[in-house]
């Protein structure tokens, strides 16, 4: 009876963490890869998204599908207007394209979101720019909730 002690915690151990991760809020992401000037999808084009260590590689159409991917909490300080979305970091990197961040991309809870579609800009097309960086800003409801929140 004693050698099934080993198996048995190993079993509960499982378990814990099964249901730890389902506290978790997560979502999934379909992000589409396209050229920025022909608007041609980009095969190949490498996905990462940093705070969940997930990678994807786009298909023939540009597309990759990026699932569980972590929502980070909303900033303590914005909680009086609480908003339904997560935030993530997308990063691609495809040959021949400059190197792209997209920061604070919204993840919804057990949802798939169809989008973002991502702009690519081919190497030497932009002079003196190196990398491409853009922010995905909230809806504008809520920014209009926060500023009638924390108005003076």
């Amino acid at each position: 009876m004693w050698y099934m002690v080993p198996a048995v915690c190993i079993a509960l151990g499982f378990l814990v963490l099964t249901l730890a991760r389902q506290k978790q809020p997560f979502g999934h992401m379909k992000v589409t890869v396209v050229d920025a000037y022909s608007l041609h999808a980009i095969e190949q084009a490498q996905i990462v998204l940093p705070e969940g260590n997930i990678h994807a590689t786009t298909d023939e159409n540009g597309v990759a599908y990026l699932y569980s991917i972590p929502l980070s909490p909303q900033q303590p300080s914005l909680k009086e207007v609480p908003c339904d979305y997560g935030e993530t970091t997308i990063l691609v990197y495809a040959e021949g394209y400059l190197p792209f961040a997209l920061f604070h991309a919204h993840v919804y809870d057990g949802r798939l979101r169809n989008g973002p579609t991502l702009y690519l800009f081919p190497e030497g097309t932009e002079d003196g720019i190196d990398v491409i960086s853009m922010i995905e800003s909230p809806k504008e409801d809520w920014v209009e909730q926060l500023l009638d929140a924390y108005a003076p």
